[in-house]
């Protein structure tokens, strides 16, 4: 009877999982990448994960319905459920409701990911080994970590439970357990057998034993860490308790303040089962353990997004706690009660379905056929972000579009190089280049005036070159051209575009294209004189990405260049209610109430701005102030301190004679004029500053 139960359980997960599934590739982080390297039976990126590949392309063979994204999509939501349904076969309908319908594992069975995956694994695993079946158990536990290398987190877990159950050891099973781990693990051979074969997705290139270790270890990919600049692999008290603290947070946003109550009972629990060494130990090392490990700011907006999925395994055995307390509450209570706590996944289901359901949620693909129909034939897109190579890498390799257009991307790897040589050799001169930074200069030296080159970000355009807006990407500039909108009302938009409908940093971070290239479009006709068009754009950037501080910033810019000062401070502020703490902001809305001549209200601003962030021309500000109030000591204080710290910043120079002229010090006064005339070019202004100066050396005189 309860296989039947567990079966309905399954189909009803499995049903909410698909009516709210995505309907194509999703825009989170790896998903066009896992699709590729599925559909071509690939090599994914590092470390490589073999297994997915091989069931993705099962399952792109088995469901010949819906395009390739939707059916490895299919494959995550497949396992997701599966993962509950088996949760309630052996450890109870709490547990499986709880994991079913909280944020991580619903949004990581949504998306071609390995993150549901990894946990169906993880499940069969303790399913075998708390039931002493400890060979099957091995075999699962080589195999899934060929499903993601966080399984290895389960080891401290393992061997606590082996040192509790050692009387159930003998020499041979041990033998016996590590044979088939070997075995299990041996799927990763699946990368160099493969890569012989040259599919068209070839990470790392692993045929030999070097590329292979390096592929399997992340070594051209961060290694341990999670992002190469923000994982800070140096730990203090502060820092272990805030990467704690930031756990905890997540976990009570995960379960409810309610289900933390019940995890925390449910540990204790299983003491009495047994099972604390392996269960509380795994949920540490896998949870807060990894946390502090990846060692992530927690003021910034990236951080959890890149932790989320390394809360699905941690979820999954805090369920199991949970179902451990919610049962003995059943059996004491006889059942009485029971109803009470599945409330709480109930109200899980409630909150966050609108928020993961993505039934019509095409951002992803739209975003690459815009991006596509953006570039010119035959032409370059330079080092893109994960987010865009990756969708872009799907249409081109799994619907065959655009094939014309070559990514420049692993270029700092010796194997990107080799698969640049072998794939676009028209882009590259017939000789070895023996660097990365070679690479980068023989590519744009190479192709100028021979093939129009992207970006999707315009930092990533190398010193000495200059880009234009394009669309939705930025183009290398070879010649000034009109600044035009042709390309955004030609792009396909399904949806709602505004970020604040959506939650997900992955669907924001795609948002985020289009608002900054609305941003940029608006810079470049402001830069022409067409203000209207440009605060048109502005506008738009805002209505799509209202925290787009600059697009608020330049609008403000605008208005302020126009004389509508009270204007320009209504978005100068609106700029700063998403950037407290922003000198440059603070500045502008100062010398805009200046021009106000809201003398007051100048002042309260650029003290702020000095205040956060010692901005200069805010201090100079404040010190002309002082200046005109006739606080000649403060004023000239104040415009001292700016010529210590920046030497360079000459207006000082010229203020600070001022004041001191103003003071009857003309000596002084003198000498920062002459320091001013050193860094001036310009020879009317050249010719009035000295005229000052021969009229202090005569009244010296006199």
């Amino acid at each position: 009877m309860k296989f039947y139960k567990s079966l309905l359980l399954f189909l009803i997960i499995f049903g909410i999982y698909l009516y709210t599934g995505y309907p194509t590739i999703p825009p989170y982080r790896d998903s066009g990448d896992l699709i590729t390297s599925s559909y071509t039976l690939g090599i994914a990126h590092p470390p490589g994960y073999p297994v997915y590949s091989i069931f993705g392309k099962i399952f792109n063979l088995i469901f010949p319905l819906g395009n390739i994204a939707y059916r490895v999509n299919l494959m995550s939501i497949f396992f997701g459920a599966l993962t509950c349904a088996l949760l309630y076969y052996y450890f109870g309908l709490a547990s499986s409701l709880f994991l079913s319908f909280c944020c991580a594992f619903w949004a990581l069975s949504h998306v071609s990911e390995m993150y549901s995956m990894s946990a169906f694994f993880v499940v069969i695993f303790l399913i075998f080994f708390l039931n002493r079946k400890y060979i099957l158990a091995s075999f699962v536990f080589g195999l899934g970590i060929g499903v993601h290398p966080t399984l290895i987190l389960l080891f401290p877990g393992i061997f606590l439970f082996l040192l509790e159950n050692k009387s159930d050891f003998s020499g041979k099973l041990f033998l016996n357990c590590l044979l088939f781990f070997i075995i299990g693990l041996s799927v990763f051979l699946y990368l160099p057998l493969r890569s012989y074969q040259e599919p068209i997705l070839n990470w790392g290139n692993p045929k030999n034993l070097r590329n292979f270790l390096r592929l399997v270890t992340r070594a051209d990919y961060g290694g341990l860490k999670l992002h190469p600049e923000q994982s800070k692999f140096v730990w203090s008290l502060n820092s272990i308790l805030q990467q704690s603290k930031l756990f905890v947070i997540a976990t009570i946003e995960q379960f409810t303040f309610i289900g933390l109550i019940l995890g925390i009972i449910g540990i204790c629990l299983s003491y009495r089962k047994k099972t604390l060494g392996l269960l509380l130990s795994g949920y540490l090392f896998t949870g807060v353990m990894f946390f502090i490990l990846s060692n992530l700011p927690v003021d910034e907006k990236t951080t959890l997004p890149i932790l989320e999925p390394h809360l699905v395994i941690p979820n999954l055995i805090f369920s199991i706690f949970i179902g451990y307390t919610v049962e003995e509450i059943r059996k004491y209570s006889r059942g009485k009660f029971i109803w009470l706590f599945i409330l709480v996944p109930l109200f899980l289901l409630v909150r966050n379905f609108s928020e993961h359901n993505r039934r019509q949620h095409f951002f992803a693909y739209d975003y690459g056929k815009n991006v596509l129909f953006t570039m010119s034939n035959d032409s370059i897109l330079f080092d893109p972000d994960d987010s865009t190579a990756f969708i872009v890498g799907y249409l081109r390799t799994c619907e065959k579009k655009r094939k014309d257009i070559k990514p420049v991307l692993y270029f700092r790897t010796r194997w990107g190089y080799e698969y640049l040589k072998k794939h676009y050799p028209e882009i590259l001169p017939e000789k070895d280049i023996p660097s990365a930074q070679e690479l980068i200069r023989t590519i744009f030296e190479y192709n100028l005036g021979k093939r129009d080159i992207y970006f999707d970000i315009a930092t990533k355009v190398p010193e000495g070159y200059s880009s234009t807006t394009n669309g939705l990407l930025y183009k290398l500039e070879t010649e000034k051209t009109k600044p035009s909108d042709f390309l955004f009302k030609n792009y396909i938009y399904r949806g709602k575009y505004n970020s604040e409908l959506y939650n997900d940093f992955f669907t924001q971070r795609i948002f985020y294209y289009y608002s900054a290239g609305y941003n940029n479009l608006g810079l470049e006709y402001n830069r022409s004189g067409e203000k209207n068009k440009a605060k048109e754009c502005l506008k738009i950037a805002t209505f799509i990405k209202p925290d787009l501080t600059e697009a608020w910033n330049n609008l403000g810019t605008i208005y302020y260049s126009e004389g509508e000062y009270k204007t320009a401070i209504e978005y100068f502020k609106k700029a700063l209610s998403f950037k407290e703490k922003d000198a440059m902001i603070l500045y502008n809305i100062g010398i805009s109430y200046k021009q106000e001549h809201n003398i007051e209200k100048a002042e309260e601003y650029f003290r702020k701005a000095v205040k956060v962030g010692g901005y200069l021309p805010a201090a100079n500000e404040l010190g002309l102030i002082m200046l005109n109030r006739g606080d000649l000591q403060q004023a000239i204080s104040i415009f001292e301190e700016i010529t210590k710290k920046a030497p360079q910043y000459y207006f000082a120079y010229y203020n600070l004679g001022l004041a001191y002229q103003k003071k009857g010090e003309y000596s002084m006064a003198i000498e920062n004029f002459k320091k001013y005339l050193n860094f001036t070019n310009d020879p009317e202004e050249k010719k009035e500053v000295q005229k000052i100066i021969d009229y202090l050396l005569r009244l010296l005189r006199l």
